[in-house]
């Protein structure tokens, strides 16, 4: 079963700001007058609009039960109602009457079978380019939305969504295998089995990334694609699968090893298989070239050295040069029009450019130390000795904290408690539930016990870049095999990023950062406090172009936070301009740039 957490399927969050609460469970006057109209009871006054404003919020109705204490709270106090009314249907005639009206107030339908034939056709006809069922249940959902009609349980998209995915996915893996002819399908099983020299299995050897930029590694990229051209045309076998789910099956048997792909059934193992043989054969024509432009870039900077050093070289040759042909001058043309020429420099500057020039800095200090001789009685900070004359400063000392400053640290102490850099990791993971993102390259749910816990720990591990098995020596209950398992088979760049952008989400909805705006303005340097802090997640060194990693943050947020106008330095703009001056004749026709 998919978690319900990894979709959009609506559902009461654990971090709900205040701002949140007025904006979607203030209950308007006209609707508080037709709740009174309607009910008899302080009970069924407070369980209509709690009713209507989820339905509005949410399209469906929740279990009051379900519905958060502090969502009653608020709804209770703008309905004014006594303190401990709760939200209770003593009969379940009266809640399928209150039903009917919210349906009616809101405007949607409830006809459950049709919401079913509507997710099913939409889920059927994403599956075949799309993997993990959370995917296909936020389609199915904004289809049935979009029809105006009231969302079915979470367990009825789950069961569509796991059944039509299940069929989708033999019928693909089927049509690879029939595509194969026999010898095929027997050389790409002996991968798995078959030992390479160095002891590793043929499988480990598809997934080997491109080695340095070496004559000799460019040599055996070329052994390697005549290696994996042997294997069988993979194009063929890939006909008619969409490009995501190649990518999604050869990273699944990417993440397994040799022992995991044997937990397969033949065809699927073969399919997986066949998939990370296609991505093998594409990425060995890509690899020479990248080797290729490294190469040349090495040499570039190798020419670069030299030639500054044949300049500095060549700089001191002349500098010589022109040191001696002076003193040549000097020696040898005591009255030639040099000797006259230096001897007219040296009087002008004699009787008019030092004066003058020495005049300026004189008026300078002249006015700084009578303005220091007027303040000294006052400056107790500035003592001169009497005997030698030497002015010293005193240690400045603070006059101690105000009774409210000192009240405000109290305050601030007690509502932010110093915490650990793990336990902030868990208070996040559980308020804003970035940790569900994480899973199996299959898109199936984790098997783990604890997946809560296993998946704290290893973003913990990863971030402070400790490795597992050192970890493991110092977190008590785990083995390093486990937290390394975890993070090659559970964890991806692409899942960290949707992570990230969970509590990018949950920053820019609390109230303080919203006070300072709404994220359309935005900075890419750490002077000024802004939204742009948390958007922004490259650490990049001194010295390189800021302006690139600018434009590709923008270019991969996944966030709710979308800047408009970014503020940089002197350097970040005028790197920004030039970049766009590069980019311009390639991106007419595409999103609006950003100002900068």
């Amino acid at each position: 079963m998919t978690s319900i957490e990894r979709t959009a399927y609506p559902r009461f969050k654990r971090l709900i700001t205040a701002h949140e609460l007025h904006l979607f469970f203030s209950p308007t006057r006209d609707e508080l007058e037709r709740a009174a109209g309607a009910t008899d009871g302080d009970e069924y006054l407070l369980a209509l609009p709690l009713m209507l404003k989820s339905c509005q919020r949410m399209g469906c109705f929740p279990a009051l039960e379900d519905v958060p204490e502090q969502v009653v709270e608020f709804v209770r106090r703008a309905v004014e109602l006594p303190e401990g009314t709760l939200p209770v249907y003593r009969a379940e005639r009266t809640a399928k009457h209150h039903r009917g009206l919210v349906r009616k107030r809101v405007g949607v339908a409830y006809d459950q079978a049709e919401a079913r034939r509507i997710a099913e056709q939409s889920i059927r006809k994403e599956a075949a380019a799309k993997n993990r069922p959370a995917d296909l249940i936020d389609i199915a959902l904004e289809k049935v939305v979009e029809a105006g009609l009231e969302l079915p349980g979470f367990s009825t998209f789950d069961k569509t969504a796991s059944k039509i995915r299940t069929e989708v996915n033999a019928s693909i893996c089927l049509g690879i295998h029939d595509r194969m002819s026999p010898l095929q399908r027997t050389e790409l099983a002996r991968l798995p089995e078959k030992r390479d020299g160095d002891g590793t299995t043929l499988f480990n050897r598809l997934k080997k990334p491109a080695e340095g930029p070496s004559r000799s590694h460019l040599k055996n990229l070329t052994k390697r694609m005549e290696w994996l051209d042997g294997l069988g045309d993979s194009v063929v076998w890939m006909d008619g699968v969409a490009t995501r789910r190649i990518t999604d099956f050869a990273g699944e048997a990417d993440a397994g090893d040799a022992p995991a792909l044997r937990d397969y059934t033949p065809v699927k193992r073969l399919a997986l298989i066949a998939c990370l043989v296609h991505k093998a054969r594409m990425r060995v024509r890509d690899d020479p070239a990248t080797m290729f432009c490294k190469r040349v870039a090495t040499k570039i900077k190798k020419a670069k050295t030299e030639l500054e050093e044949i300049r500095l070289a060549e700089q001191e040759i002349t500098e010589t040069l022109i040191g001696n042909y002076r003193t040549v001058l000097k020696d040898i043309d005591a009255d030639g029009p040099a000797r006259l020429a230096l001897a007219n420099a040296a009087e002008t500057t004699a009787e008019f450019g030092a004066q003058f020039f020495r005049r300026q800095p004189e008026d300078k200090l002249r006015d700084a130390a009578a303005a220091a001789d007027v303040g000294y009685p006052d400056n107790e900070g500035l003592v001169i000795d009497s005997e030698t004359g030497i002015p010293s400063l005193k240690p400045h000392r603070s006059e101690g904290l105000t009774p409210s400053a000192k009240r405000l640290e109290q305050e601030i102490k007690a509502r932010m408690p110093e915490r650990t850099l793990i336990g902030i990791l868990s208070r996040t993971a559980y308020w804003v539930e970035w940790w569900r993102r994480f899973g199996p390259a299959s898109g199936n749910e984790p098997k783990l016990d604890d997946p809560f816990g296993r998946y704290v720990i290893t973003t913990f591990v990863k971030g402070t870049s400790m490795g597992p098995y050192e970890a493991a020596r110092h977190i008590p209950g785990v083995s390093g095999h486990e937290l390394s398992y975890t993070a090659d088979r559970h964890f991806s760049l692409v899942l960290l990023n949707e992570a990230i952008a969970d509590l990018v989400d949950a920053h820019a909805r609390l109230d303080i950062s919203q006070a300072w705006g709404d994220g359309t303005t935005v900075a890419a340097d750490g002077t000024h406090m802004d939204t742009y802090l948390a958007l922004f997640t490259h650490f990049i060194p001194c010295g390189v172009w800021e302006a690139v990693y600018i434009v590709e943050g923008l270019l991969e947020n996944t966030s709710e936070v979308k800047p408009t106008t970014v503020h940089a330095d002197t350097q970040g703009q005028s790197q920004f301009r030039h970049l766009m001056r590069v980019v311009s004749p390639y991106a007419r026709g595409r999103s609006p740039r950003p100002r900068c």
